[in-house]
């Protein structure tokens, strides 16, 4: 017995030390993962690559390698899904925007996008920059106007005080499009349906009629969540109540983690 306890225990402290080498060693878990994938063994290496994720790390390159293998395995919902987590974290990868465009193509039911064109238009422009980089393109504008304004003071120069107004309408600009970007843009509310098929009801139950259905890989923006059901709506404006496990959020991590650099 006192023989099985120490088998037992240590079998324990093997499985805890292989957690802890995963963990500890997050770029050769990607690598193996990568290896998996090279080799065709897709769910393997999906199994490796959501163990990374596991940790939270903002890797654009590890949502881009997930969605290749779960693309593999015909997954069109979680493929998309990582690819647009992906874009959040690295908005400019010509990859990642050429796989996007070609999920879409896949999704049988078009929905139609009935936002003013205006509003169009500059969602795709800030699509190309993240939030923090409109954070760091208001900061570097609004330090400038500073510096300018301070040097015209001593100098009072005209030349300076077209500048500064210039300036101005800059920072004004930055502020506005960050502005846009947090509360208007919907990447923060945006989930993808990962279930093949969902229905959308006129209320939090499976009694409420439905309105209209969802398939496998359409995006959508969360509304509100009540007791395992989400109030989506939909770019031509209509909205219902889905399962709220028949989609996932695009952003889905709070934190910074580690960073990888290798793409299959």
């Amino acid at each position: 017995m006192k023989r099985l306890s120490l088998f037992i225990l240590a079998l324990f402290l093997l499985f805890a030390a292989a957690g802890i080498a995963i963990s500890a060693n997050p770029a050769e878990t990607f690598k193996k993962a990568n290896d998996l994938y090279r080799n065709g063994n897709w769910e393997e290496a999906a199994k490796f690559y959501e163990t990374l994720t596991a940790e939270k790390p903002l890797s654009a390159e590890l949502y881009y390698n997930l969605g290749n293998a779960y693309y593999k395995m015909n997954n069109i919902g979680k493929a998309r899904l990582n690819y647009e987590r992906a874009r959040y974290l690295d908005p400019r990868d010509n990859d990642t925007r050429k796989n996007i465009a070609f999920m879409k193509g896949l999704i049988e039911y078009k929905v139609e996008d009935k936002r003013n064109w205006y509003l169009r238009k500059l969602n795709e422009a800030l699509s190309w920059l993240t939030f923090q980089e409109l954070l760091l393109l208001c900061l570097f504008s609004y330090l400038l106007l500073l510096t300018v304004l301070f040097v015209k003071l001593l100098f009072r120069r005209p030349l300076l005080g077209r500048l500064s107004i210039g300036l101005i309408a800059f920072f004004a600009a930055a502020v506005l499009c960050g502005l846009f970007k947090y509360n208007l843009s919907p990447d923060k509310k945006l989930a993808i349906v990962t279930a093949a098929s969902t229905e959308a009801r006129y209320g939090p139950s499976k009694e409420d009629k439905t309105v209209f259905r969802l398939v496998e890989g359409m995006k959508l923006s969360i509304v509100k969540k009540s007791e395992g059901w989400c109030l989506v709506k939909l770019l031509n404006g209509e909205s219902g109540w889905v399962p709220a496990g028949d989609i996932e959020a695009i952003v889905a991590f709070e934190r910074p983690g580690f960073s990888l650099d290798l793409k299959v």
